[in-house]
């Protein structure tokens, strides 16, 4: 079941996220990743009426408290430390270097099953790979996996439906199995460069979200 983030970020409508230094320096992301990608989620979340929408920032979260900064991103070599309420250690799932990690902490008061989600980690593997080639894999490829975690970040979860493979009318909140990867990494001369394949004959780019996904997000935003 989806995740409510605290009643004061909610009602912001925005996320403000940071991009770690070892995100920015790595050859397989960097700073014009991040920020090409923050902007084309926000686009088409814009493009579905969707009020909400991630924001760029220079300052780190902090290490304790729900204040501040609300979701990092970072790299991972398959184990990672990161601050949520003090210092914590992660692991990427087991598998494919396209594998990530969401880490979600919440606050309040009483019950945890009351709190609400108050900060999110996100790790994504230093040195993806496209195993088929042995080789970076393109921007599609990559982007799909960062816009996936930013959608666990917003406060989708595993269990929710349309996260599964093999899901009727995926989208980029899908679990994908495998890769298509291309005569070249990024598209060219109208050719296809690298894409994440969700069935037979649907791929991905080109991006877009389902119905379910829409309606996942704004059980926690509207």
């Amino acid at each position: 079941m989806a995740k409510a983030w605290m009643d004061d970020i909610r009602k912001s409508k925005k996320l403000l996220i940071y991009p770690q230094k070892d995100f920015l320096s790595a050859p397989a992301w960097g700073a014009d990743f991040f920020s090409d990608t923050i902007d084309l989620f926000n686009g088409l979340l814009a493009k579905k009426k969707i009020d909400f929408r991630y924001e760029a920032t220079a300052v780190a979260p902090p290490k304790d408290g729900p204040e501040g900064t609300s979701v990092q991103i970072g790299v991972s070599t398959g184990t990672h430390t990161y601050f949520q309420f003090g210092k914590n250690t992660g692991k990427l799932p087991p598998g494919s270097s396209l594998n990530a990690k969401t880490h979600i902490d919440r606050y309040g008061k009483g019950n945890l099953s009351d709190a609400k989600v108050a900060k999110a980690s996100i790790f994504v593997n230093v040195t993806p790979t496209i195993t088929e080639e042995q080789r970076m894999p393109g921007s599609g490829v990559k982007r799909y996996v960062m816009m996936h975690e930013m959608l666990h970040a917003m406060g989708l979860e595993d269990d929710d439906p349309g996260h599964k493979s093999a899901v009727a009318n995926p989208d980029f909140f899908a679990t994908f199995t495998s890769t298509s990867p291309g005569d070249e990494a990024e598209a060219k001369d109208g050719r296809p460069g690298d894409r994440i394949q969700l069935g037979p004959e649907v791929f991905m780019p080109e991006f877009f979200l389902s119905t379910g996904t829409i309606r996942l997000i704004n059980s926690i935003w509207k």
